[in-house]
């Protein structure tokens, strides 16, 4: 844990958690703009965005890095989840 926190993980945590923030705050922006009710139409939203915003800056990545499939999908499906908690969170407040 020394180790990790020597190497700067707290501003690695931080610097992620405020980017996540602007996901949200846009994710928020699109739902209101949209006037998004529900959380079927939530769900859409949140899941063309995911393809068509996300996948293929992560597919990008993922060949100009050599990086593998399954970490890719990995990776993908980690946001595309993260993205349905924060549109069914959005909804409720």
């Amino acid at each position: 844990m020394a180790a990790s926190k020597a190497k700067g993980m707290g501003k690695t945590y931080t610097i992620t958690f405020i980017f996540e923030l602007v996901t949200a705050y846009v994710l928020a922006h699109f739902i209101s703009i949209l006037a998004i009710e529900g959380v079927s139409a939530a769900s859409s939203l949140v899941f063309w965005a995911w393809l068509g915003f996300i996948v293929p800056v992560m597919i990008g990545s993922m060949l100009w890095e050599k990086k593998s499939f399954k970490l890719f999908v990995l990776n993908a499906t980690s946001r595309l989840i993260s993205l349905f908690v924060m549109g069914i969170m959005l909804l409720l407040i």
